[in-house]
């Protein structure tokens, strides 16, 4: 019964911090690669993933979408500084204000294109998606 009272606390702070964190959190509403090896188990072979930030997922109403990013787009820039693969998008991203207006240098097929993007606030819930590594967020009521 302790352990579990115990549990109970752990989960309502857990929340709480990870409320007060997301708050403060600029969010771009898209999953990008970081390059590396993966593994294709299909083929049951190492696949070599270049370093970019390839769009994998838009959150359909994320600001990205809003924007007119797609997945495919290659992220080359965030407000002018050289973005080289979906981990460094997403600490120059979280860096950010919620609201604040970025500018996103894409590369689409043979096209460079440049968007102004609203931040918006990581949502608190969100499903877990094919190729996702997050984990599901779900707020304790």
């Amino acid at each position: 019964m302790k352990i579990a009272r115990a549990l109970g606390i752990l989960l309502l702070l857990a929340a709480a911090n990870e409320q007060a964190l997301a708050q403060g959190e600029g969010w771009l509403g898209l999953s990008a690669t970081s390059g590396g090896v993966s593994w294709n188990f299909q083929t049951g072979k190492r696949v070599e993933l270049p370093a970019e930030a390839r769009v994998t997922r838009v959150e359909p109403d994320g600001p990205a979408a809003s924007a007119g990013i797609r997945v495919d787009d290659v992220i080359l820039a965030l407000d002018n500084d050289p973005i080289r693969d979906g981990r460094e998008l997403s600490e120059k991203v979280r860096l950010k204000e919620p609201g604040s207006a970025v500018l996103v240098r894409v590369k689409r097929r043979d096209d460079i294109l440049e968007f102004k993007v609203v931040l918006g606030t990581r949502p608190l819930s969100r499903e877990v998606h094919p190729g996702d590594r997050a984990m599901k967020r779900v707020p304790v009521p």
